[in-house]
């Protein structure tokens, strides 16, 4: 899948297309997940780290924020299971997608107690450099069993 390269004027106007397509839309991924979008999300995915923790606005990641829908939604799409620091193993309630390239969508997942449903939030995405989306190629498969 070619990248997206969505040209807004500023970043104000790229947290407005954030909102706008994604926190106020109800969307679900091919597989019937809905995905809850945020807009203190939107600090987190398209920000990276210059002088401290995500200071810096990312135009690389928010000029690709049209490709977040097609990658969560597409049969096509390659899921694997996150990386959890916290444990320092894998996790399937982290869910990491991608089609033809490194571009990577982030999503955190738990099942529903009461209902059993999955439920998933939108936590990142980048272009993953080329170590980093081998390491992801060779994380498990991700699994809704798993959940």
């Amino acid at each position: 899948m070619p990248g997206s390269n969505l040209q807004l004027g500023s970043e104000s106007d790229y947290l407005a297309y954030f909102i706008e397509n994604f926190c106020r839309q109800v969307i679900y991924t091919n597989d019937g997940i809905r995905i809850h979008f945020r807009k203190h999300h939107f600090y987190h995915a398209f920000f990276e780290s210059d002088l401290s923790d995500k200071d810096t606005f990312s135009l690389a990641r928010a000029c690709r924020m049209p490709d977040i829908l097609p990658i969560l939604q597409s049969p096509s799409a390659e899921c694997r299971c996150g990386w959890d620091n916290k444990t320092r193993k894998f996790s399937a309630s982290k869910r990491v997608a991608f089609l033809a390239d490194p571009f990577v969508v982030v999503v955190l997942l738990k099942r529903n107690k009461k209902t059993r449903q999955i439920q998933g939030e939108f936590i990142t995405c980048y272009p993953a450099k080329p170590r980093t989306y081998q390491l992801i190629l060779q994380n498990p498969r991700w699994d809704a069993s798993l959940i």
